[in-house]
């Protein structure tokens, strides 16, 4: 096979994945990328390039398996290191490949705890959504695939770079959460945001995350059955965690008695919001009993769960309110920058009377991996 040559407008032309069979190479070995001694790249072919192939898919990406490293191959790993924190040069080394090893991990094991779920009932008594018939004029257009949103609450990577894929994701995740077929007209405010890093992780890094949009903010209206993207430039900058680990007498209770107020921070699940701002410019939910939360007992900086069967634990005053441009200003709201924030006021617009369901799913934490509550 004729190589690639070097340089910056070296690039492949030809077929579907803008390769000619011609002008590949042979790819690397993974246990090769995994050490560190060699990396996939644009024109490579082979095995390992599946297998990396087969991995975006299950992290939620949109990639053929046909063990060719095309330009449509680098865009999505591309999409897969800006979104992660990895560094975007569209090469599969061993930090991106180990961070694709850890994402798909993840998303297999809440897969199999998702399996011991029953299949009937729910909340409803009903047969869970998921398993809905496609409706005859949607039957055949590509789905984002099923591990995407391995069980209720969960995803297993970030949004798409498209709005087509991110709408089909949309979809996937409302089916995973019991809410599918969605209500004709509604607004559906969407947020994925990241795993917390584990109690093991560095200090800095807990701090670091706690002080950062972690997260996606999507908003879509259901028309005609499907849920279609709206306008705001792509997906929002927003966090689904406080921005500090420990509150000010008085804004929390304790919940384990030991007279330090505990951080609450939002399940994932379906929520109602009001669509009309407050006076103060902020999202309220419908009813604060429906606002599950967890609490950070130990002032850690990790969501944690204890207490959870608790009925009396929710949180008031879960809002949807912008916060500072560079961090969450936010002891147990859902924030998003100034900006973004004015974004989704906007898109929004429409909702002013009936008000949206927000939805709030967690993917595994990009350095640290799963971590769920």
């Amino acid at each position: 096979m004729t190589r690639i040559t070097s340089g910056p407008n070296a690039t492949p032309q030809g077929d579907a994945e803008g390769v000619q069979t011609r002008a590949y190479h042979p790819a690397a070995s993974l246990e090769s990328v995994r050490v560190g001694k060699m990396a996939l790249r644009q024109g490579a072919s082979g095995a390992s390039v599946g297998a990396l192939q087969s991995l975006l898919g299950e992290a939620g990406f949109e990639v053929p398996v046909d063990d060719r490293f095309g330009p449509h191959t680098r865009g999505q790993l591309l999409a897969f290191q800006r979104l992660h924190g990895i560094t975007a040069d569209g090469v599969a080394g061993p930090v991106t490949l180990a961070a694709l090893e850890r994402s798909v991990a993840a998303a297999r094991d809440a897969a199999q705890q998702a399996s011991t779920r029953t299949v009937q009932g729910g909340s409803t008594g009903g047969t869970r959504a998921a398993l809905t018939p496609p409706r005859p004029e949607t039957a055949g257009i590509r789905r984002a695939p099923a591990s995407f949103a391995p069980a209720a609450g969960r995803a297993s990577a970030p949004f798409a770079d498209s709005a087509a894929q991110r709408e089909r994701q949309a979809e996937t995740l409302l089916r995973s959460n019991d809410a599918w077929p969605p209500t004709e007209g509604r607004h559906y405010v969407i947020q994925i945001d990241q795993d917390s890093p584990p109690a093991t992780a560095p200090g800095a890094a807990r701090r670091d995350w706690l002080r950062s949009y972690s997260g996606q903010t999507v908003v879509f209206k259901a028309v005609d059955g499907r849920l279609v993207e709206q306008e705001t430039g792509g997906p929002l900058r927003s966090a689904a965690h406080p921005g500090q680990a420990s509150a000010t007498a008085g804004t929390f209770r304790s919940v384990d008695g030991d007279n330090t107020p505990d951080i609450a921070h939002l399940r994932s699940g379906l929520y109602d919001y009001h669509g009309r701002l407050s006076n103060s410019g902020r999202f309220n939910p419908v009813s604060h009993e429906a606002m599950r939360v967890a609490r950070d007992i130990d002032h850690d900086g990790v969501i944690e769960g204890e207490r959870e069967d608790d009925p009396t634990f929710y949180g008031t005053y879960i809002q949807i309110h912008a916060g500072r441009d560079s961090r969450p200003n936010s002891v147990g709201c859902q924030t998003l920058p100034q900006a973004d924030f004015d974004r989704l006021t906007a898109a929004l617009r429409g909702a002013r009377k009936e008000g949206f369901t927000y939805l709030l799913v967690r993917r595994p934490n990009a350095t640290y991996g799963s971590n769920p509550f």
